[in-house]
């Protein structure tokens, strides 16, 4: 049935007959014994014979594919529910060859999945900044070498998140790749702010270029804590910051935007609830109004002003 699926996607059919072919495929895998189906699995993809089905890269909720690009990795894609141990070999044997970004990515993910008790957090740390340096992928970026950079949103720690600083800031060639990498940052943001803080300690020109994603991802952090509060007084008192990237910040803070989507690996983010925001907003604003009684600074005084004027349980100056 492989070879057949095969000739009949070298026939280019049309989206929705191509659907059905994959859907025909994965059902037949997935009833057939495991064992025998992982094993037809194996052996085909090590004969280097593939098919492109016509389709994008697409991941579902649980991080499956609804839809793939090649018969190989809807292969690669379906391995991990017939036999893990295999699908880990596939993984690490694909990702060696880096021949395609879509089996890259699904071999980081799988490689993810197999991944119970943390110990494999450095390989997959590795493999995705080996991934990050193929230059054809950087240069025309395909949908699934994109999709990978939710590896570094579940890493959630700094050389992976500068590794996604340090792309976005070369990416102005390239909308989606831009846009890629700085989702991936901004999710870093919400899930795991001290990797901003420690982003920010290490290079506080990062992003410079960028200001007002410099200003976004910075607007994720809160006042009331320590590390963060450090931070951000710091950036409000900084003499190189822009009047424009100022407003920006000011209009945008506390950061309530969030981008949801189906990710390869990482579950959706938490937003919170209107009545949460608004219990968010008047802690700040008690935070702030504190503040303003403690720093001396005229730029942070300006800034927290500013702020204070848009959140609600304060006097308005």
């Amino acid at each position: 049935m492989l070879a057949e699926a095969v000739d009949v996607f070298a026939t280019q059919p049309d989206t929705a007959a191509a659907r059905a072919l994959l859907k025909a495929l994965r059902t037949t895998l997935t009833a057939a014994d495991p064992a025998l189906a992982a094993q037809a699995i194996v052996d085909f993809l090590g004969s280097g014979v593939d098919a492109a089905t016509g389709l994008p890269f697409t991941p579902q909720p649980d991080g499956t594919l609804d839809s793939v690009p090649s018969v190989r990795s809807a292969l690669l894609d379906l391995l991990p529910a017939l036999d893990p141990d295999l699908a880990l070999e596939q993984a690490r044997l694909s990702m060696d060859m880096a021949q395609s970004a879509d089996e890259y990515a699904l071999g980081l993910r799988n490689l993810a999945w197999s991944d119970f008790e943390g110990d494999r957090a450095e390989e997959l740390k590795t493999r995705f900044l080996n991934m990050l340096a193929v230059p054809v992928w950087r240069e025309q970026p395909p949908q699934a070498f994109l999709a990978a950079f939710d590896i570094a949103v579940h890493l959630a720690e700094p050389v992976t998140a500068r590794a996604m600083a340090d792309l976005f800031a070369l990416a102005s060639t390239s909308p989606a790749l831009e846009h890629a990498a700085f989702v991936a940052l901004d999710r870093i943001a919400v899930r795991a702010p001290e990797v901003l803080v420690e982003l920010y300690r290490s290079d506080p020109a990062f992003l410079a270029a960028a200001p007002n994603q410099r200003a976004s991802l910075l607007s994720r952090l809160d006042l009331r804590q320590g590390d963060q509060r450090a931070v951000l007084l710091d950036y409000f008192a900084r003499a190189d910051l822009a009047a424009d990237e100022l407003d920006y910040f000011t209009a945008l803070y506390p950061n309530a935007n969030f981008v949801h989507t189906n990710r390869l690996l990482s579950t959706p983010d938490d937003t919170p609830s209107i009545t949460a925001r608004g219990e968010l907003d008047r802690a700040l604003s008690e935070e702030i109004a504190r503040l303003r009684l403690e720093v001396t600074d005229a730029a942070q005084q300006r800034v927290l002003s500013r702020i204070s004027a848009r959140l609600p349980g304060e006097e308005r100056p």
